[in-house]
């Protein structure tokens, strides 16, 4: 995920990506793949099957067109794609008047997996997001084009097991920030990566690497609002007509059944909750279909603009503040966390410690340890340890099983620090064998397929070399000395990254067309606004995008609002806070927007308890 977490050196953090936690969500492994995708046959209209958890999910292979800027759709060049889709659907009858339609998420990436995020997810996002007596939605998400179960995919090694094997290499030769060897191993990696996709697409003008950009994935969202309004008009149309005949052979009477069935809409509008990445698709339709937006919430803002630059260079500004909130959050809990030591006179009595062991691993080398219960044997790394700091970032809370969390973090740092370093044994790499019961990776190309989008959404750098990028990861470092060495591994594939999208667009990123050539905007209308008020939502600690960035992107839409939730982590669901869950309620059910300037606090800081557990009802909040 561009913002999600690094689970291996060129994936974009994927959410997940996202770390999603909390009120609402988890993000573990992606669960067992026991629904055969392959027996549903892509169609060009949503024709859903029971999937998933007995049946409780359902879902669809939709053909959408590969290219959009085809100059003759009716006969196109290269054949369609077949998007997957999953939706949990609404508790109540699509005739029943608080169903409130269809809210599309994206949790991340560029590439997180939406199939996998709702499934995981579905059932907390819809305790937040439904009013029983007034509105019911049905909840959908896909797997972008080129990602995951979405065909064709977006792919270059040979199998997973080849690019595991890479993988460990790249880890065993150190963080960027250990020394110029680890550097140069890191740019000659990068090259390598970008001359393997080169071979592996070769002169194939319809592979889907050319066609997998940020606009193609905001049409996609709009062909499936298009297709859900188009079966859900089939789906009352049938239903009224069940319940018509019902109740011309009942005896007990007439069954209620609205009269008159509500025309088709011609122009459906999107509801929408984007996390990270997906705040930069929601950026994007915005700017290419404002006046298609029923909601939209964008959450744990990135800079599009800085995006749209390949710049990498705002993302970390409040990176430090999440990880001084570790300390902070250690010292105000006293004997409840591992690593407090009466002696301690402040939060920074706990971060020295935990630098001397960093530094320790730094310049002494690794530790071995051993898990003699399964034989196994790892290294623990000064690379190990800081990447796990930066993983628990994302996820104070430790609701995801891809983090431990700042309790366990606490504990396994503070073993170390006793010279336990078996602790760390469960958050150390293992590479999957190629033998008898091996179960292959359900999304064995994310690593390079997320920089299809990234790469050819941002300007054209294939011209920097070696010494722009070692600059940039100066800058980065400076920004934040403890993620800027992790980050700058994301731009540096991009001067390697053979293709171009077909179709980009560079900006300039608004709703308000009128101060400019309605050729910038051929797919929307001269408009000032979008045709509902967006909703940003950012922490005032997020470690990969900082609150400002969420200030900054509602400038540039009119009449949108910015929601402040008080905590650490990536997006509003890294902590639990019973106000900001109200603010996104009564934003989907209602349409309303809290006044500007108000700042949700969090239900409970790590390593709260009891009657000291700060508690936030939301009352108070003011909406307009």
């Amino acid at each position: 995920m561009l913002f999600s977490k690094l689970t291996d050196y060129l994936s974009l953090l994927l959410p997940l990506t996202l770390k999603p936690a909390s009120y609402l969500l988890t993000d573990s492994p992606s669960p067992p793949e026991d629904f055969n995708w392959s027996s549903i046959s892509p169609s060009s209209s949503l024709e859903y099957h029971p999937c998933y958890e007995e049946g409780t999910y359902q879902c669809a292979r939709l053909l959408l067109p590969r290219d959009y800027l085809d100059p003759n759709p009716s006969s196109p060049r290269f054949p369609p794609i077949a998007l997957a889709i999953i939706k949990l659907p609404a508790t109540v009858s699509v005739l029943d008047k608080s169903h409130g339609g269809t809210i599309l998420f994206n949790p991340g990436g560029p590439g997180g997996s939406g199939v996998d995020f709702l499934r995981q997810n579905a059932h907390r996002l819809r305790d937040v997001l439904d009013d029983p007596q007034t509105k019911n939605s049905e909840l959908l998400s896909f797997d972008p084009r080129g990602m995951h179960r979405s065909l064709p995919r977006s792919t270059c090694f040979r199998d997973d097991f080849d690019r595991q094997v890479f993988d460990v290499k790249m880890k065993a030769s150190g963080n960027l920030d250990t020394g110029p060897e680890a550097v140069k191993t890191f740019w000659a990696a990068a090259e390598g990566v970008g001359k393997l996709c080169e071979a592996a697409v070769g002169n194939d003008e319809s592979h889907i690497a050319h066609f997998m950009s940020t606009p193609s994935v905001a049409t996609d969202m709009l062909r499936i609002v298009e297709a859900i309004e188009d079966h859900r008009h089939s789906e009352r149309q049938a239903l009224h007509a069940e319940l018509k005949k019902r109740t011309t052979s009942s005896s007990e009477g007439p069954l209620p059944y609205p009269p008159i069935l509500p025309a088709k809409n011609q122009e459906p509008k999107l509801q929408y909750w984007g996390f990270s990445y997906g705040t930069i698709l929601g950026n994007f339709f915005a700017t290419l279909y404002p006046h298609r937006i029923s909601r939209m919430l964008l959450d744990g803002v990135a800079d599009v603009d800085d995006f749209a630059r390949a710049g990498w260079l705002t993302n970390l500004q409040d990176t430090e503040k999440t990880v001084e909130s570790f300390y902070e959050y250690c010292f105000l809990g006293k004997g409840n966390c591992p690593l407090y030591a009466t002696a301690d006179i402040s939060s920074h009595d706990i971060r020295r410690r935990v630098e001397m062991l960093l530094n320790k691993l730094k310049h002494e080398g690794p530790v071995p340890v051993v898990n003699a219960t399964d034989q196994s044997m790892g290294l623990v790394t000064y690379g190990d340890l800081s990447y796990l700091i930066f993983q628990t970032m994302y996820d104070p809370f430790g609701n995801s099983s891809l983090s431990p969390g700042y309790d366990r973090l606490a504990k396994v740092i503070s073993d170390m620090l006793l010279g336990k370093f078996e602790s760390m044994m469960p958050f150390l790499d293992k590479v999957e064998g190629r033998g008898c019961g091996w179960i292959p990776d359900a999304h064995p190309s994310k690593m390079e397929a997320s920089p299809s989008v990234y790469c050819t959404d941002g300007e054209d750098v294939r011209g920097e070399g070696f010494a722009d990028f070692k600059r940039k990861l100066k800058e980065l470092e400076e920004q934040s000395p403890t993620v800027g060495p992790n980050w700058a591994k994301i731009p540096a594939l991009c001067p390697h990254w053979p293709f171009r999208a077909l179709w980009r667009h560079p900006g300039p990123f608004t709703s308000n067309h009128t101060s400019f050539p309605p050729s910038l905007f051929p797919t929307s209308p001269n408009t000032t606004h979008t045709s509902h008020p967006i909703l940003f939502l950012g922490n005032t600690a997020d470690p990969v995008t900082p609150l400002r960035n969420a200030y900054a992107m509602s400038r540039q839409h009119p009449y949108s609002r910015v929601l402040v939730q008080d905590s650490p982590g990536h997006c509003s669901i890294a902590a639990k806070s019973s106000c900001t869950r109200e603010v996104v309620r009564r934003y989907f059910v209602e349409g309303v927007l809290p006044e500007e300037g108000v700042e949700c606090g969090v239900d409970c800081r790590v390593w709260d308890g009891g009657e000291e557990c700060r508690r936030f009802a939301g009352e108070g909040v003011r909406f307009v």
